[in-house]
């Protein structure tokens, strides 16, 4: 009789079914993340260039930015408005 050392053929796929499974989840996690930090990324900028130009507007002085910042009177309050190609976001 002959002795039969390692993997069974079904044992090989299952194995191989595992680590395609682990593989297909950890890339998708890996890249859902790396989408949220690019997103927070953005964010955090366009936050910053707020406060940037919020402290030059009682000095009557404005920086250039790349940014399109505009400010509106509304309801007798002052809102700052900042946005990128793909993102907008106000003071309230």
């Amino acid at each position: 009789m002959k002795k039969n050392n390692g993997f069974l053929l079904l044992e090989s796929l299952f194995s191989l079914f595992l680590l395609t499974t682990f593989l297909t989840l950890f890339l998708s996690f890996s890249i859902h993340t790396v989408n949220k930090l690019s997103d927070q990324k953005q964010s955090t900028y366009l936050y910053q260039q707020l406060y940037e130009h919020s402290l030059l507007l009682p000095q009557k002085s404005f920086k250039s930015v790349e940014l399109q910042i505009t400010s509106e009177q509304i309801e007798k309050e002052l809102v700052l408005c900042a946005a990128t190609p793909t993102k907008k976001i106000c003071t309230k």
